[in-house]
């Protein structure tokens, strides 16, 4: 059977914006109590004047850092590499930080000699939700939604922006109509130094910085010579994209939903961390599974089933292994999921 903090590290890979995700954590060993805080972001985004629109996901545990960068109505450019090595601040694209995260960089890069006085964190999973909300006449167009399997840059592609073309060529690419229906996309750690938790600098430079607040990102690669800081931090490169085409002319507005599941340790936890669990087994098939899920996707099955077929595969050879997601409601509605994928699964 999962432990409980392997569950909800399960349900918030395959439903990250699930109320059973909150408080979720990653059962590795050894198992340090964490402050564990669920972020929320929501917005509209804007498809520009050429009938482009898309955001860029840069996962990160600082307050002050951008968490993603997304296209409003004023937007002009038609390619996606639109952000510049040096500069963020282009027309029509605008930066989005995390609502209510407790710590900004500083807390997450202080040092006093060898002595760890700030906070470290981890990326535990993050979500994407989008959703058109704009007129009937409007509503038309593709969605392109893609989550590098490594993390690494989806601004450049084989050295050169990343453009629509290349964007599609992709085979764990996710493609959608534009309709009223959300559309989701899931990150989550993908190798063992991002399950870990981020170390903290001994001196706050801005590449060193970098590896505290976006741990999940290529560390000063944006458009492969990227030297622009924000707070005294070199911003981490995009792993996730959702690019949006439309008819030039369109107006088409959209809603999005960001969660984060995020974990913090050190002196400034002191008094709000909680026990966590260690579930090293329950870890390794979790990330397996939830490494197919794209593909299984793409083969058009919702992200929960898809999610919950991988798990089944993975520990069908195994020892007993047991994950109970029939309890929660919310899960069947958000997903779809049928009886099957919501019983108790043994191999």
């Amino acid at each position: 059977m999962l432990s409980a903090c392997a569950a909800k590290f399960a349900r918030a890979i395959c439903d990250p914006f699930s109320l059973e995700a909150r408080g979720a954590c990653i059962p590795t060993f050894p198992a340090a109590p964490s402050q564990k805080v669920t972020l929320f972001s929501r917005f509209t985004l804007g498809v520009g004047t050429q009938g482009l629109g898309f955001i860029y996901i840069t996962p990160t545990l600082a307050a002050d850092q951008f968490t993603a960068f997304y296209t409003t109505p004023t937007f002009t450019g038609s390619t996606l590499g639109a952000l510049s090595a040096t500069n963020t601040t282009v027309s029509g694209v605008a930066g989005l930080n995390w609502a209510g995260c407790p710590y900004n960089s500083a807390n997450l890069t202080s040092t006093i000699g060898d002595s760890e006085e700030g906070v470290g964190g981890r990326l535990v999973a993050v979500g994407i939700r989008i959703q058109y909300i704009g007129t009937t006449l409007n509503e038309s167009g593709l969605y392109t939604a893609y989550a590098h399997p490594t993390h690494l840059n989806v601004n450049y592609f084989n050295g050169s922006p990343m453009t629509v073309g290349s964007l599609g060529s992709l085979s764990n690419a996710i493609t959608r109509p534009v309709t009223r229906e959300p559309l989701e996309l899931t990150m989550f750690p993908v190798d063992a130094s991002e399950l870990a938790y981020a170390n903290q600098s001994l001196g706050a430079t801005p590449s060193n910085a970098s590896d505290c607040c976006y741990p999940w990102s290529p560390n000063g690669i944006w458009n492969n010579a990227y030297t622009y800081s924000n707070n005294g931090v070199l911003m981490g490169a995009p792993i996730a994209m959702i690019c949006i085409q439309q008819p030039v002319g369109s107006t088409g507005n959209f809603y999005v939903e960001m969660v984060g599941h995020v974990e913090y340790t050190g002196e400034l936890c002191n008094g709000v961390s909680t026990r966590t669990e260690s579930d090293p087994v329950a870890v390794d098939h979790i990330v397996c599974a939830a490494q197919q899920t794209q593909i299984r996707e793409n083969a058009g099955k919702s992200l929960g089933a898809a999610f919950m077929d991988g798990l089944r595969d993975i520990t069908r050879s195994t020892k007993q292994f047991a994950f109970d997601l029939s309890e929660s409601a919310a899960y069947g509605y958000a997903r779809g999921a049928t009886a099957q994928t919501q019983a108790m699964i043994k191999y």
